[in-house]
């Protein structure tokens, strides 16, 4: 990963021209560090020392001859194995003399010396400690805006495990709405003002109704500081259809029965609306994914807390932030076809990409906060990110692109500054919104979006010789993950066989590392909850090695205990729930982390929508060795069962272009062949009957055998959906 910009995010304020910080023995030994760098073929690091010297107060002419000569080095360069930590080393014992030169020199010299020395050595006790810089409970060097970043943070992870652990009262009963009667009927379930009416499972309709309530409180937390249930001062009303094809059904009727205007329904058609008001009270929502549901109606509903003339580029930034991070979705209002087209000039900041995961990155930021976070670090990055006024526009459903996403991250720093309520205050109904702005924050805009920079990339500020340290050369060997990478990526590419991935490898993502890393540390430090469901996929403050980064890259990880990481792919592959993520087509990066027997591997966060339809199988057909035996997980898929006696699962998960699209699936296991052989007894796993209700993923089934598949024998598969049959057969191992 390079960091180009390190240095011009430390080194503020340079030392006058005529004058260098320090004598010219130690600008020759640090140009000698600088010709090591190179000869290791990094030119983000060469880049970013040259630009070092400078501020020490190289001369220019001097310094732009070797840097002509340090890049030709870099492109050309073929390290040896040990050469970073090598170069690593030489700074540490190069360091100590630079130090020493801080006494010499006093006010804003002083201080710019001690910047240059954290560009090498972030941890350098002498100056950080000048620089006003304390450490924080884990021991790292930290400003005092940092500190308030990592309090702000904590006390946000801290809502977002409050408001997930919300019940909610419910009334529910058979639906008497007209417009689901002349569907067939439906029922309603009904909570804090909030009532919800369709032909959906009750489970699913309360599963929805809870998710919105809780990602309201969500919102209002980060609004007002303290988790509080919504409660509606008016009742709001909402049928959400069950299928694409009730949507004419209902749409008739409204306009036979409840008098909806042929104007009306005729702009409804035009523009392709997802929802209508009915004139007699409520709302109509078309068919789409249980998450989109809760998007649309906490959109809906926030204006009752964030003000009707709240700045559109708070409310769309803010409520995309709580969809992307709560819900795992992005802003209804927007059309993922238009910000595309939006964003298609921005797709140019990553050319130097892989072009395959250039494209899968900005797909990804429709629902994933961390994808979105990762596209726009990238960005900052490369000096391409857009300014935030171009966000301040009059209509929330202008915001599109790469304006929506710096807003929505925007809204999140300001959520951690516990900014964002007044802000809307001093904002509303304000024409010169950039003006209101900087009054609001008592800076100016680039001043302030320079701030905000500092907190996205955390990582700028980590020193040279970390980097160096914690980055080998490609030719230092196999990584510690590489061999379970290759282990998901035959598994991928065995479930999808005969039917080639839109992103043919998913890649080890460093962002995502860092997040599981600390959560792999988090649950070494706490064993007690290492078998907990689902408090293995949290963190407490209170906790020893909690952290806010952490705490997100928990939500969004499988966990695995006593093994390696290529052995905990084996062991995932032999569960229900923990498989499916892994066989998700759309999965194009992950991070993995391993300390003290845990691994974790976020598997969630970057993640597309499938471009094409997928149907994914395992195990694969002919696969030879099979497991017999089911890997217990946790939750339970079967409850009340031994999970130790229960048999290997076969599973069938489809993917399709159509989110709304919905199919009934039958399968069946069979010992040899379906025409002479026996059928298998199993657990049946289906999204519209699931044994465990509190997690029911989308087109997911699986059979679980009721005993161990029996050793080195050959079973056969049937799946028959939509009109199509999938039969397919394997072997056991001994």
């Amino acid at each position: 990963m390079l960091f180009p910009a390190l240095a011009l995010a430390l080194l503020q304020t340079p030392p006058a021209a005529d004058a260098a910080l320090v004598p010219p023995a130690l600008l020759l030994r640090w140009r000698t560090v600088t010709s090591e760098v190179a000869r290791t073929g990094d030119a983000g690091l060469v880049e970013e020392l040259r630009t070092l010297l400078a501020e020490l107060g190289d001369e220019p002419a001097e310094l732009e001859r070797l840097a002509q000569t340090w890049r030709r080095t870099a492109a050309g360069a073929k390290p040896a194995r040990g050469a970073r930590t090598a170069v690593a080393r030489r700074i540490e014992r190069e360091l100590p003399a630079l130090v020493a030169e801080l006494e010499e020199l006093a006010g804003e010299r002083q201080l710019a010396l001690a910047r240059c020395i954290l560009v090498l050595d972030h941890d350098e006790p002498g100056a950080n400690a000048l620089l006003g810089r304390a450490r924080d409970a884990e021991g790292a060097w930290l400003a005092p805006e940092e500190l308030a970043w990592k309090d702000g943070a904590r006390a946000l992870a801290e809502h977002e495990r409050e408001v997930r652990a919300l019940d909610f009262e419910h009334e529910r009963g058979a639906s008497d709405n007209p417009a689901l009667r002349a569907l067939g009927g439906g029922s309603f379930v009904r909570a804090h003002g909030l009532e919800l009416h369709a032909a959906l499972p009750p489970e699913t309709l309360t599963r929805i109704l809870d998710q919105t309530l809780r990602a309201a409180a969500f919102s209002r937390a980060l609004l007002g500081g303290k988790v509080t249930a919504p409660v509606l001062a008016a009742r709001r009303v909402y049928v959400l259809l069950d299928s694409p094809d009730a949507f004419e059904t209902v749409l008739a009727e409204a306009r036979t029965v409840g008098r909806m205007s042929a104007e009306a329904e005729e702009e409804i058609r035009r523009h392709d609306f997802h929802s209508f008001p009915d004139p007699r009270g409520w709302s109509t929502l078309r068919w789409r994914p249980e998450t989109d549901f809760a998007a649309f109606l906490l959109w809906e509903l926030a204006p009752t807390w964030l003000g009707a003339d709240a700045q559109p580029c708070l409310a769309a930034g803010h409520v995309n932030s709580v969809c992307l991070r709560f819900l795992g979705t992005s802003l209804p209002l927007i059309a993922w076809r238009e910000v595309e087209a939006a964003g298609a000039a921005a797709q140019r900041t990553l050319a130097a990409q892989d072009p395959h995961r250039r494209e899968a990155l900005w797909r990804a930021t429709r629902r994933s906060f961390l994808g979105t976070r990762a596209w726009m670090v990238r960005a900052v990055r490369a000096g391409t990110d857009p300014p935030w006024s171009r966000a301040m526009l009059d209509h929330a459903g202008k915001i599109v692109g790469e304006n929506l996403l710096k807003t929505t991250l925007v809204c999140e720093l300001l959520h951690v500054e516990g900014r964002l309520d007044e802000l809307c205050a001093a904002t509303r109904a304000r024409t010169d919104v950039p003006a209101a702005m900087e009054a609001a924050l008592g800076s100016p805009l680039p001043e302030f979006e320079a701030r905000w920079r500092r907190w996205l990339d955390p990582q700028r500020r980590v020193g040279v010789r970390a980097r160096l340290e914690a980055e080998p050369a490609a030719s230092a060997g196999p990584g510690p993950f590489d061999a379970a990478l290759r282990a998901l990526n035959q598994a991928r590419a065995n479930a999808h066989k005969g039917a080639p991935l839109e992103i043919p490898l998913v890649a080890l993502d460093a962002e995502l590392a860092r997040g599981a890393a600390l959560h792999a540390r988090y649950l070494a430090q706490n064993p007690d909850l290492q078998t907990a469901w689902p408090g293995a996929h949290e963190e407490y403050a209170g906790r020893p090695g909690f952290s806010a980064e952490g705490a997100l890259s928990a939500s969004r990880s499988l966990l695995s205990y006593g093994t390696t990481p290529e052995g905990a792919i084996e062991e995932w592959l032999a569960t229900f729930y923990h498989r499916l993520p892994l066989l998700d087509p759309g999965l194009f990066g992950v991070g993995f982390a391993a300390e003290d027997g845990v691994v974790v591997a976020d598997v969630h966060s970057l993640v597309l929508d499938p471009a094409r339809d997928h149907v994914a199988l395992w195990p694969m057909d002919d696969a030879r060795d099979v497991p017999r035996a089911f890997h217990p997980e946790q939750p339970n898929p079967v409850p009340g069962s031994d999970m130790a006696a229960l048999g290997f699962p076969v599973s069938v998960q489809l993917y399709f272009v159509e989110p709304t699209r919905r199919v009934t699936l039958e399968l069946e296991l069979w010992q040899g062949e379906p025409e002479s052989g026996a059928r298998v007894a199993c657990h049946v796993l289906s999204p519209d009957a699931p044994l465990f209700t509190g997690l029911v993923p989308r087109n997911a089934w699986a059979l679980v055998p009721e005993r161990w598949l029996d050793a080195r024998t050959r079973y056969t598969a049937v799946a028959r959906f939509g009109g199509e049959t999938r039969r397919w057969s394997f072997t056991t191992a001994k």
